[in-house]
């Protein structure tokens, strides 16, 4: 689909439009590529069946989209609660799918800040980074990073690269003297993901999520 038609179907995305009114801008300009690609749409239309369906989600709008930490982070108004718990699931699954190809299961990695990159993404920008840095110091001496470097030293933090199919957080309830355990089960949603790497037909990912 057009920007247009995404601003059509999903009217919060919508922007502004250029000054001679030919051009549309929407928020997916500023949305990383690889998420975009790998959960995008599915955010958009759980966000809009809210706002279809709940009175109280009618006025939300996006105020803010972006990376920070690693992870997707998009700052709303008129937000309701289910529109926040959508946030953060996607936000809770951003950190393991490669900011820019959307392929899921990967680490967050140092390239220059710490964000999630699969090997081959990883690689390339870091040659994209020499480039550039050649480019506008080309008297300074620039490390070579050699091809046989081990991503695996890069990766932030040693522990599982795999999406988790569940959020565990601690909420407080009315006359609890201490959080409880809240768990959400986010295994269909990773595993539309997961399918969707793969080149599975949506058609196929509807039906095996409708015999759950």
């Amino acid at each position: 689909m057009t920007e247009k038609e995404f601003a059509e179907k999903y009217p919060f995305l919508f922007v502004g439009t250029s000054d001679d009114g030919t051009e549309i801008y929407t928020w997916i300009d500023s949305f990383p590529e690889g998420w975009w690609k790998a959960f995008g749409e599915k955010m958009c239309e759980e966000i809009q069946h809210e706002i279809d369906t709940d009175p109280e989600a009618s006025e939300f709008c996006i105020l803010e989209i972006k990376e920070k930490y690693g992870e997707l982070r998009v700052y709303a108004g008129g937000s309701t609660n289910r529109i926040e718990e959508i946030l953060d699931k996607y936000s809770f699954i951003s950190r393991n799918v490669c900011i820019k190809c959307g392929k899921p299961d990967v680490p967050m990695v140092y390239a220059g800040w710490i964000s999630p990159w699969c090997e081959d993404c990883w690689r390339e920008n870091i040659a994209e980074q020499q480039r550039y840095l050649k480019t506008v110091h080309p008297d300074d001496p620039i490390e070579e990073y050699p091809e046989s470097m081990h991503y695996e030293k890069f990766v932030h933090a040693d522990e599982s690269w795999k999406i988790p199919g569940e959020i565990h957080t601690k909420v407080w309830k009315p006359g609890a003297d201490k959080p409880v355990e809240r768990v959400v089960d986010i295994s269909s949603t990773v595993a539309m993901i997961r399918d969707k790497s793969q080149g599975v037909p949506k058609n196929k990912r509807r039906k095996r999520d409708e015999q759950k």
